[in-house]
Parts: C-alpha cells; sequence; structure tokens
C-alpha cells in the first residue's frame, strides 16, 4: 500500500490488498512530525467480483499516535450497481501536522438483492496510500 506500486482495473494483475466483510483501517507512521496537506488512498470497484468502493474514508491526524484528531472525510457518490470496473482515488485536502495519519473505510457490507452474490460480504480492494 506504499510501495508506489498502483493496482489497476483488473484485481487479478494483483497490486490490491483485500478485505472481504470487514472495514479497512490503517495507520502510517512518518516518522518525525511533517507537514501535510493533502491525503489520497486508492480503491478498486468491480461489482461482478463482490468489490465495491467504500461507503466513506475518514482519516484522523496524530503528533504522538495517542490524541487522533479529524482530518476529513471522504463519501462515495459511486453506486454499487454501476459495473464499470474502476479506480478511484478518495483524496481531501487540509493543512495538518502530524507524525501518524489513520485512515478507516467503511465496507458496502452485504452484497444487496440484486447482486448474483446477494447476502455475500463484498470486498473492499486498496492500494496506494498517498499524502503530500
Amino acid at each position: 500500500m506504499l510501495d508506489g506500486i498502483r493496482g489497476q482495473t483488473n484485481f487479478r494483475l494483483g497490486g490490491w490488498q483485500g478485505y472481504q466483510g470487514k472495514d479497512f483501517e490503517a495507520t502510517i507512521d512518518l516518522l518525525k512530525v511533517k507537514d501535510i496537506h493533502k491525503v489520497s488512498v486508492g480503491f478498486l470497484q468491480d461489482t461482478r467480483a463482490w468489490i465495491i468502493f467504500p461507503t466513506s474514508m475518514t482519516v484522523e491526524v496524530s503528533e504522538d499516535n495517542v490524541n487522533f484528531e479529524p482530518y476529513g472525510t471522504f463519501v462515495n457518490q459511486v453506486p454499487a450497481n454501476n459495473y464499470e470496473e474502476q479506480v478511484q482515488e478518495f483524496t481531501m485536502s487540509k493543512n495538518a501536522k502530524c507524525r501518524y495519519i489513520r485512515i478507516k473505510a467503511k465496507t458496502f457490507g452485504k452484497l444487496p438483492d440484486w447482486h448474483l452474490g446477494a447476502g455475500g460480504d463484498s470486498h473492499i480492494f486498496v492500494d496506494e496510500i498517498t499524502k503530500e
């Protein structure tokens, strides 16, 4: 997720970390307090393969890895029944000082009745986490 290699729309090529039936959470240690201006995370949607964009992503920042402050929230606008294989960057911009960046992405949850896998758990596929 931090190697600079971006996942493609074909998830079978690799480059993605997948999570099924649960939210995604990661904390990044920048090793020292830095100024940041933007945080982006890449996600994949391939509805036929049960991979659906998270419903939302929140970012929190901290200087001590104990006390986190809100940085921002990104709400997905792409419907789950959009069958186009697509990659989207969930991006938010704000000036902050931090050493730690915590990212939480909410899973779509159970697949709805219109899906061939109705009742199954959807996947979140995430690749690159970047900051500026």
